[in-house]
């Protein structure tokens, strides 16, 4: 069984897809084929008959629906397109169209099977870190910012990648309108716990997830939107449309978003660094080093930043303990909402091509990291956490520290 929105495999019973979020449409029950003799023939006029009444009932059911039920046209759908990019910046990426707030506190988005909003909220992040841990989140667009709320169903939506006391847990939905929390595990729905229920409102969940989407429909009304205006839009529609010259680069809308949440500093340390260049970052890190072409230089204590350029930004720390002698590094990872979303330490393990291998005991995995001149590589190896590949990439030499200031 395949669910029909995001074409990812289900099991029988689930009702909702843990993939994608959207409700599956539930088995009919089908009788199995009554065997019976054949059926005589009608008569000729018979038939006539019938296929008379079968156009005028046709017909009168077109002048109903035409009368009741007034379908949005092209030009409709425009008007409100037109309307939303008056106040966010479009944008494309992996087939999925996005109309992100110009203050980068949502991101309306449309799939081919679904329409929802992707707002980042910190007290989300905050709870459920506390709860399960940094690597409790699935690595998805909305989970590494927030939540989803869904159009259709006034749902919002937090999904996980996690394995509690009851099974594996990928969804926690919030019915905004029943005010009344579920969850997903095993593909199963459950009902939460009073235990839970305590948990999450001592954070004020259900509140900031309502302040959140009440503040997005009274921007709407601002520019004579409505929810169901949104419905209205069209994915077929968007995809022939979404040309060039309608949508930023990414790039620019992710600037603009950093600029506005007081990232500033970051995004210029990363343009103004001149040894920092694309085909440095676009290099692929599960090769040997001879394979990459990098020639790796001996290790350089001090910090170093990488920005991944759509919601994370890093910070690594490489020093040594003066007590042993060891080489130690330390990542912690932050998305652009301010929340962290993972943090890495170990020591540091000199390879024979000259990297270095650091393995977590808190995550059982570890990393590679390559030195050179301009900064140095961090890939992962195998690993079952999501948010640990956060950290693989480029990060830059922001400043490099003498021997008498670590440790």
């Amino acid at each position: 069984m395949f669910c029909s929105s995001c074409g990812k495999e289900v099991q029988e019973g689930w009702t909702i897809c843990p993939q994608c979020g959207k409700k599956l449409k539930e088995k009919t029950n089908i009788q199995e084929p009554i065997h019976m003799e054949k059926a005589k023939k009608k008569p000729k006029k018979l038939w006539i008959l019938l296929g008379i009444i079968v156009v005028l009932i046709f017909g009168i059911m077109m002048v109903n629906t035409s009368d009741s039920e007034i379908k949005p046209s092209s030009s409709a759908e425009q008007d409100v397109i037109d309307k939303l990019q008056t106040f966010t910046a479009a944008y494309e990426e992996d087939g999925k169209y996005y109309f992100l707030d110009n203050d980068g506190e949502w991101a309306l988005t449309y799939t081919s099977g679904n329409e929802f909003v992707i707002f980042e909220n910190n007290t989300v992040i905050e709870c459920f870190t506390e709860a399960f841990g940094a690597g409790c989140f699935s690595k998805n667009s909305v989970s590494n910012v927030g939540f989803g709320y869904d159009l259709s169903d006034d749902e919002a939506r937090i999904y996980f990648d996690v394995d509690i006391e009851d099974g594996h847990l990928t969804i926690v939905s919030y019915n905004l309108a029943d005010k009344e929390y579920e969850l997903m595990i095993d593909g199963d729905k459950w009902s939460p716990t009073d235990e839970f229920v305590d948990f999450v409102e001592k954070y004020g969940l259900a509140q900031s997830i309502e302040s959140d989407v009440k503040g997005f429909k009274t921007l709407l009304q601002q520019y004579e939107l409505t929810i169901e205006d949104l419905l209205c839009i069209k994915f077929d529609t968007l995809k022939s449309q979404f040309i060039p010259d309608m949508a930023e680069s990414k790039s620019e809308i992710i600037h603009d978003e950093k600029e506005t949440m007081g990232d500033s500093e970051t995004a210029n340390s990363q343009t103004t660094n001149p040894s920092t260049t694309t085909a440095e970052t676009e290099i692929n890190l599960n090769t040997s080093n001879s394979e990459k072409n990098i020639s790796s230089v001996p290790i350089t204590y001090g910090t170093y930043s990488y920005d991944n350029g759509t919601d994370a930004i890093n910070e690594a720390s490489v020093g040594f303990y003066t007590d042993s002698g060891e080489d130690y590094v330390f990542i912690d990872c932050w998305g652009y909402g301010g929340h962290e979303l993972i943090f890495f330490e170990g020591i540091l393990e000199e390879k024979d091509d000259g990297s270095y291998y650091a393995y977590s005991e808190e995550f059982e995995t570890g990393i590679v990291v390559t030195f050179v001149d301009s900064g140095l590589y961090v890939e992962i190896l195998d690993s079952n956490m999501s948010s640990m590949y956060y950290l693989e990439g480029f990060y830059v030499l922001e400043s490099s520290l003498n021997l008498d200031e670590v440790g």
